[in-house]
């Protein structure tokens, strides 16, 4: 999250919505005033410069990250709610929101293609039992096909705990935050930051992995989806499907 007194806006960030991204955006905009703004970034980092060092060197892919900066532990102060800052008194109730979202379809086909192409890591030293308290043979038992992987996402959805990876994206937000899909993240955040005297010099893309996340694989995945789970899914992250519809109809 960033929260900028300064220039009077909070940026949250949400799990697999391209939100570091989004805060590259940011910090490099000229809008974020170390002397008065906070943030927070994974990790151990002392700044977000060191912090993009790191990213120069050793890259974002994310099965290749060391576990001290994708596990849920690692990411409870970077992924905090509105409402989280709110109550620590962080925040007014009325600052200026922004932050990103994902097609709920989207986000659950990108996450079955990561979890079949990263189960071997999965039972490397760290189970991911160990790691996310869920059973590994079920987690084994999902990779069989995309509706497997929807039935376990589904039984194991946890809408009280805000690190959760399946929580819902509206939850993070206020009723009058500004909204980005990932699509159009750049031009999203180019014309917030532009607004504001802010700078934006190059397109941002830290995490993007063509190799395993192409338009093609996606579309081939929820192929298989049968029209049922399709449709628990849309009523299941309804609001978060609204919120990523309205923000896409903006460039498209």
């Amino acid at each position: 999250m960033i929260i900028s007194y300064s220039n009077n806006f909070v940026m949250i960030r949400t799990p697999r919505a391209a939100s570091t991204s989004l805060a590259f955006y940011f910090f490099k905009s000229g809008l974020i005033d170390p002397k008065t703004d906070v943030y927070k970034i994974e990790g151990s980092f002392s700044s977000w410069q060191e912090f993009d060092q790191y990213i120069a060197t050793e890259g974002l892919e994310f099965a290749n990250l060391p576990f001290s900066l994708k596990s849920l532990e690692s990411m409870a102060s970077v992924q905090m709610t509105f409402d989280d800052l709110v109550t620590k008194g962080s925040i007014p109730s009325d600052m200026p929101c922004v932050g990103s979202v994902r097609n709920p379809l989207e986000r659950i086909a990108s996450s079955y293609k990561y979890v079949c192409n990263d189960m071997g890591s999965f039972n490397k030293t760290i189970s991911y039992e160990t790691r996310n308290n869920l059973p590994i043979l079920e987690v084994n038992a999902a990779t069989t096909n995309i509706n497997a992987f929807v039935d376990f996402i589904l039984k194991h959805l946890d809408g009280a705990r805000s690190r959760h990876k399946w929580y819902k994206y509206c939850n993070f937000f206020p009723e009058h935050a500004e909204i980005f899909n990932i699509e159009n993240i750049h031009e999203h955040a180019s014309k917030f930051i532009s607004d504001r005297g802010g700078v934006v010099s190059e397109k941002v893309e830290l995490r993007r992995n063509p190799d395993i996340f192409t338009p093609d694989q996606t579309e081939a995945v929820l192929a298989d989806l049968t029209a049922d789970r399709r449709q628990l899914i849309l009523d299941t992250f309804a609001k978060d499907f609204e919120l990523w519809e309205k923000a896409y109809a903006v460039y498209n």
